[in-house]
């Protein structure tokens, strides 16, 4: 039998136009094209300072990042890209079109763009699906290291105009994930939401919460379509930082 391990929940940041610090991304390497990917390389490099790993998962110790991984929810942003690059090949054929945005046209861009800059070697995996994208890649993160595949995984949410990120890790710690599922399902004791950037607030403030209070705080969250995503974290006081 498999060894199931405990889901650490270290750290979250969210970036936006109102906290972005663009000499974060000093350090690393390569060009940004959109400000949501500034965002998200930011709020990556924000909680991975948060949670201490720095040190672990960058730079000299990047040989090592074979245990770590990246998934990404993201919702509409990339249909923005989409449309403004292809509207520049309709106006001005092919050639007028940017080469450097045309990577972003695939919603896999942003975590690829992100295991790059932070030499992440383990699993990198987008999901697309709509306002629930973002706690659904909090679930599947969960279940990559519970079930030992990676020590540590990089959740992340972009959203227009927003990043989202925190660290589930195998590395034992002071808050962790008791439950997450998900499922179809409707009425009474669910927060519906319509967008992305809405889960952001919703699990920001269920750690407020826990950081505040201490114990176990619970969250349900539903589309329009009537999908489910339940979540519950145990929380110490003081100990989230978001």
């Amino acid at each position: 039998m498999e060894e199931v391990k405990k889901v650490y929940l270290k750290g979250a940041a969210l970036v936006n136009e109102d906290n972005f610090d663009e000499s974060v991304l000093n350090k690393l390497a390569g060009r940004t094209v959109f400000r949501e990917e500034r965002f998200l390389l930011a709020a990556i490099a924000e909680v991975l300072e948060i949670s201490g790993e720095a040190a672990g998962f960058e730079g000299a110790a990047a040989g090592n990042n074979a245990d770590l991984g990246i998934v990404l929810g993201v919702d509409t942003v990339v249909d923005g890209w989409k449309a403004g690059f292809f509207g520049e090949v309709i106006e001005d054929g092919p050639i007028g079109a940017s080469p450097l945005a045309f990577p972003y046209t695939s919603p896999n861009a942003l975590a690829a763009r992100a295991t790059i800059a932070f030499k992440i070697k383990g699993d990198d995996i987008t999901i697309s699906s709509g306002a629930l994208s973002f706690l659904k890649a909090v679930s599947y993160g969960a279940l990559l290291v519970e079930s030992g595949v990676l020590e540590g995984v990089i959740v992340g949410g972009v959203a227009e105009g927003a990043a989202f990120t925190t660290l589930l890790s195998a590395e034992p710690g002071e808050n962790y994930i008791t439950e997450v599922f998900e499922r179809r399902a409707a009425g009474d004791g669910l927060v519906q939401i319509s967008t992305m950037a809405e889960s952001f607030a919703i699990l920001r403030d269920a750690l407020d919460e826990g950081a505040s209070h201490g114990g176990s705080t619970g969250l349900r969250v539903s589309d329009s379509a009537g999908n489910m995503i339940g979540m519950t974290l145990a929380c110490s006081i003081g100990q989230v930082v978001a």
